[in-house]
C-alpha cells in the first residue's frame, strides 16, 4: 500500500473553532457517486448515482445530528467529495 504523507499539523487541535477543507474519495477512486454527461466544451453536467444521492442526503443531515457542525458547502463528484465546514465554538 502506498504510503500518504501526513499533512496534518503536529500540534494543531482540529476540534477547535473553525472553518475545514475535507476531501473524501471513494475507494480505489471508483466512480460511483456521479455520472458526467451533457458535456460541451469545458462546460459538464453531472448526475448523482443512487449512491451519491444517499451521500447527499447524510450531508443535509450533518447539521442535524452534530449541533456544533455546519456544512457551508459541498460538491460531489464521480469519485470524490469536498466538503468546506464550519465547527463552532460552543459556550456553555
Amino acid at each position: 500500500m502506498k504510503q500518504r504523507k501526513q499533512i496534518r499539523i503536529q500540534e494543531y487541535n482540529y476540534s477547535k473553532a473553525g472553518y475545514y477543507f475535507i476531501t473524501i474519495c471513494t475507494k480505489n477512486r471508483e466512480h460511483i457517486l456521479a455520472i458526467i454527461n451533457n458535456c460541451r466544451g469545458e462546460q459538464c453536467s453531472s448526475v448523482l448515482t443512487t449512491t451519491g444521492r444517499i451521500v447527499d442526503e447524510y450531508i443535509k443531515n450533518i447539521e442535524k445530528v452534530y449541533d456544533n457542525v455546519k456544512i457551508d458547502e459541498y460538491i460531489i463528484m464521480p469519485n470524490h467529495i469536498h466538503i468546506i465546514k464550519n465547527i463552532l465554538l460552543i459556550i456553555l
